[in-house]
């Protein structure tokens, strides 16, 4: 998957994070790919500490699509 795709996937994530966040839900669950065999990976997590961390992860991507222009 190239970084624009990626970068479109997490922005796609994104709204959800966060109403997860802000209604104050303890846990969100997000079904994952893994990138080596393709399986489903099934992930629970914190749901504002993983919007900061897509935030992150949507900022790189932008960077690096925005110089490969």
């Amino acid at each position: 998957m190239d970084d624009a795709a990626k970068l479109t996937m997490f922005e796609g994530l994104r709204p959800q994070l966060e109403a997860a966040c802000q209604e104050g839900e303890e846990r969100f669950q997000l079904d994952q790919l893994a990138m080596r065999n393709g399986e489903t990976l099934r992930v629970v997590a914190d749901p504002c500490d993983t919007l900061a961390a897509l935030d992150r992860q949507i900022e790189t991507l932008r960077s690096k699509t925005a110089a490969d222009r």
